[in-house]
């Protein structure tokens, strides 16, 4: 019996690509890179490669030197600084059986969203089917009431996972929103005791 693993998903890409059909792809053969994933209160404008690992620098607060207290005294903070902005953070850990998922765009093709329920594409990104040879062998206009609509499709691809999740707040502790996101999707999505 096949063993469900619900997933965090996070995804790289503009809105632009968000905004288009997507696909993602997923292979039981690949392995995934473990990687640490941190939640910043800002938007970065820009998606590159950038060398995070080098600039950006999360560390651990020790329950004892934390000058916040709250409900969450004892988690395990974090302490950042981003632009020169200290950041607060919490590591939030996924429960047992979850894994998170980082996806990134690897390429967009054009296909035909007809109703015969061809999908071809060209290299070029244009659609070819039979239709576009005609009985000469060459390429000819089809006709208005065979045209196939055309969409954009974006495929997505796992690159790495992660089990923990550092939330971080503007000078002081996000608020516990994360925390509170997973235990309401256990309660959706875990399985239900019979009632006798």
């Amino acid at each position: 019996m096949p063993h469900y693993s619900p997933h965090f998903t996070s995804f790289c890409g503009s809105l632009d690509e968000m905004a288009m059909a997507q696909r993602i792809t997923l292979s039981k053969d690949t392995a995934l890179e473990a990687r640490e994933v941190h939640l910043v209160p800002c938007h970065i404008n820009y998606s590159g490669p950038a060398p995070v690992s080098e600039y950006f620098q999360s560390t651990p607060i020790p329950p004892s030197e934390t000058a916040i207290t709250d409900e969450r005294n004892g988690q395990n903070q974090r302490l950042a600084y981003f632009r020169g902005r200290k950041l607060l953070g919490v590591a939030t850990p996924l429960p047992d059986g979850y894994v998170g998922t980082i996806y990134t765009p690897s390429r967009a093709e054009t296909v035909s969203t007809s109703t015969n329920g061809r999908e071809t594409t060209r290299g070029d990104g244009r659609l070819r089917t039979s239709r576009d040879v005609s009985s000469d062998g060459l390429e000819g206009e089809e006709d208005e009431e065979d045209e196939d609509e055309m969409e954009e499709l974006s495929t997505w691809t796992p690159k790495a996972t992660f089990h923990t999740l550092v939330e971080y707040g503007n000078h002081a502790l996000p608020e516990p929103k994360l925390a509170e996101w997973i235990a309401l999707a256990h309660a959706i999505h875990g399985k239900s005791e019979a009632r006798p």
